[in-house]
């Protein structure tokens, strides 16, 4: 018996809005307990491209970038990806149990309408996942929001066509969203114009995300001697009883504070993270509300070809969860604030209880510095707040995601993990050259 799974991405739009979880890439599962991640049997997988037209994008356009946002995770791994064209434009029913055709469609049908009932404004696709009892994908469809506008030059109010294709494409592939929020599987994604910015960046993928598909298919490059794997499980500092299944486990270079990878625990605390790119790493752990609970002071070394051991001491932390939301330009959302690499920028941050007195941030990469005499508060209601704070990046800071530290006076209380990407679009919003 086919089991069918649905994975619903919805654009979020700027504005209040609560955060999920904090996690880093995670593979789709086989809902049981099992823990059986969903992946494709074969390393060639067929996608067929409707022939259906779009009313703001040329078919030629829309297939090229159907193409080119499989490419992407391809590249990052040991998958081959071959295209098709067909006439077929409707997505297989969940009753039918698939029809063993891969469809990317865009075609206003009834039953593509059907998936985003309500939601029409706001989803901007839905990928419908269909697999057996052992994990085993046989049938992926995309469906692109046949009510919404699609463009390809960052016009305001539309949604991203390729930035939409690249993240539905690794839904295709098997992963869930991240909490990484830089990462292209981020569950939330803007509207261009959101933060007077195209929302293009989503179209890169991250470190998160290369970690994430080569985690299902192993990596493209074939130069094993790159990469390393990370093993180990959280320990309690105290005996409280903490459930430490499905808490989330991230690393972070510890030369330039980028975001790399990361995984959930299994039910005994334990974690596994393959490909890891050679180098010294942070660790970090959070609950699986987001509440943080450790940060790993020592350096992690990462070596060729070799699995590397480590335990996290953990401890609660029930007030940490308090940063609710981010943004820039006067807004906040819950997507990634895209920065330049030489400029200065103020940045936003919302959340419960935030005393501008007791409250300093920090950021993972020494080449990002947070200036503290900058901190105000702009709104509180109803215990709500929302503070400002200047960063300066300075010239040579380098292309990634990064996460700010959140100290209440001395203690380390939360983690932002991955909300500023820098270099992946340019931003002229800055207030300083620096």
């Amino acid at each position: 018996m086919i089991r069918i799974i649905v994975f619903n991405f919805s654009f979020l739009l700027a504005g209040f809005a609560l955060a999920g979880s904090v996690f880093p890439y995670t593979p789709q599962s086989v809902n049981d307990s099992s823990g059986k991640v969903l992946r494709w049997d074969s390393k060639e997988i067929v996608v067929s491209i409707s022939n259906s037209e779009m009313d703001t994008i040329s078919y030629g356009v829309f297939e090229a970038i159907v193409k080119e946002s499989f490419g992407k995770w391809a590249i990052e791994s040991d998958l081959r990806i071959r295209f098709e064209q067909v006439s077929k434009t409707n997505v297989s029913t969940r009753k039918s149990g698939g029809d063993g055709v891969s469809l990317v469609t865009v075609a206003p049908t009834s039953e593509n309408l059907l998936l985003f009932g309500e939601r029409k404004t706001s989803v901007s696709a839905i990928t419908r996942l269909f697999f057996d009892a052992s994990g085993r994908i046989t049938e992926a469809d995309i469906v692109l929001n046949p009510t919404a506008r699609f463009t390809t030059d960052g016009s305001p109010g539309s949604f991203d066509l390729e930035a939409t294709l690249t993240h539905e494409a690794g839904h295709f592939l098997g992963l869930g969203h991240s909490g990484i929020v830089g990462a292209t599987m981020h569950r939330h994604q803007g509207k261009n114009g959101t933060f007077a910015l195209p929302a293009i960046y989503s179209r890169t993928l991250s470190s998160d995300d290369r970690a994430g598909i080569r985690f299902l298919y192993g990596s493209g490059t074939k130069l094993g001697e790159r990469f390393g794997s990370l093993e180990g499980r959280l320990v309690e500092a105290q005996p409280a009883g903490l459930d430490l299944t499905g808490a989330h486990v991230w690393i972070e270079s510890s030369v330039t504070g980028e975001v790399i990878a990361g995984i959930e625990t299994d039910k005994m605390g334990r974690f596994s993270i393959p490909w890891v790119p050679v180098g010294t790493y942070r660790l970090i752990a959070a609950g699986r509300n987001g509440a943080f609970l450790s940060a790993q002071e020592r350096d992690v070394v990462v070596v060729s070809r070799k699995i590397s051991r480590e335990e996290i001491l953990v401890g609660a932390n029930p007030r940490s969860e308090r940063i609710r939301s981010y943004g820039f330009n006067g807004q906040i959302a819950n997507i990634a604030i895209p920065l330049e690499a030489g400029h200065s920028y103020l940045i936003f941050v919302s959340g419960k209880d935030l005393d501008p007195e007791r409250i300093r941030f920090e950021c993972t990469s020494p080449a990002i510095s947070v200036d503290s005499l900058t901190l105000a508060r702009h709104y509180a209601r109803n215990g709500q707040d929302v503070l400002s704070f200047e960063v300066n990046l300075s010239p040579g800071t380098a292309n990634g995601e990064y996460s700010f530290r959140v100290y209440e006076g001395e203690k380390l209380i939360s983690y932002l993990p991955g909300v500023v990407t820098v270099g992946v679009i340019k931003n002229p919003w800055y207030s300083a050259l620096f």
